[in-house]
């Protein structure tokens, strides 16, 4: 029988990938099929919480890249590992959503842009919360139609509603 899910392997059950596994256990076009966390317990009371068996847990990232099954990492690991592991995946011939940021190092961000060039029937995507807000969407749309000129420098004040 043909499987018409896209197979995920996870990395990273904290709280963060904790909730967006929760999102992606909620559509019927992606199966979460391994998930790696260095905190075993932790990872697999998430998998339980949502339903998933405790035999999707594996112990290590090698284990994800190297499955032919997988088809698509989702990365929400520490930031500093999120580099080498999205140039693994790409290696291995898979889509890569990667929380942010893309990477820590200037090397790894260009090399996962030689990757993605190199192969562009991979997808690739790097997480922002606010990428479809309305006002993102409208600065986008500005820049993009030179209202500003040449820019220079950016300096960006967020604060997270969270943190409020």
């Amino acid at each position: 029988m043909r499987n018409d899910k896209l197979q995920v392997g996870f990395v990273g059950a904290g709280w963060m990938g904790a909730t967006q596994m929760k999102r992606l256990c909620e559509r019927d076009d992606v199966t979460i099929v391994a998930l790696a966390d260095p905190n075993e317990a932790g990872a697999k009371a998430v998998l339980a919480e949502l339903g998933l068996p405790e035999d999707v847990y594996v112990k290590d990232y090698e284990a994800i890249v190297q499955n032919p099954d997988i088809a698509a990492v989702w990365l929400v690991s520490p930031n500093c590992y999120h580099g080498p592991q999205a140039i693994a995946a790409l290696e291995a011939g898979k889509h890569v959503f990667c929380e942010k940021p893309a990477a820590t190092t200037y090397a790894d961000f260009v090399r996962e842009i030689d990757l993605e060039r190199a192969h562009p029937h991979l997808h690739t995507f790097v997480d922002y919360i606010l990428y479809f807000d309305a006002m993102e969407q409208r600065l986008r749309d500005m820049v993009a139609a030179d209202e500003f000129g040449q820019i220079t420098q950016i300096q960006v004040n967020y604060r997270h509603p969270v943190n409020i």
